[in-house]
């Protein structure tokens, strides 16, 4: 078998044998998170990411806790956690079990809910933030 068409069979089995989440979705979401107002710490799973306006890239695969905090307000948290994406039917129609499984272990077979976090704080110190979720 010559090398072109070696490549090309490898690379047609790779993307017969990948699922259709994966192929849609990826294995990382990107997740904006904001405050009101700006400037806020952000913390995902105990890791510092930034200040608000951030926009995270998470993994698919498994739950977030998030942490947005201001100084003189108690921080607002959230959790965002994997659901299974409406591309996974694409898995029962073409991919059968080989692309379902192939999505769920890497993750692509999920959606991160809520896709966006928003906490507003007060303008008073010593108030308890309100974290709006949204998708």
């Amino acid at each position: 078998m010559n090398r072109k068409l070696g490549a090309v069979t490898l690379f047609g089995l790779m993307a017969l044998s990948t699922g259709c989440g994966l192929a849609i979705n990826g294995i990382h979401q990107d997740v904006p998170i904001t405050s009101s107002p700006g400037g806020s710490r952000v913390t995902v799973d105990g890791v510092p990411r930034g200040t608000t306006p951030v926009v995270v890239s998470l993994s698919r695969k498994h739950a977030h806790a998030v942490s947005v905090e201001r100084d003189g307000s108690t921080p607002a948290e959230a959790g965002i956690v994997p659901e299974t994406s409406m591309w996974e039917w694409g898995n029962v129609i073409f991919g059968g079990l080989v692309g379902l499984g192939i999505d769920a272990w890497t993750g692509g077979m999920y959606e991160l809910t809520p896709n966006k976090v928003h906490a507003d704080f007060p303008d008073q110190p010593a108030k308890p933030a309100t974290t709006m979720l949204t998708q």
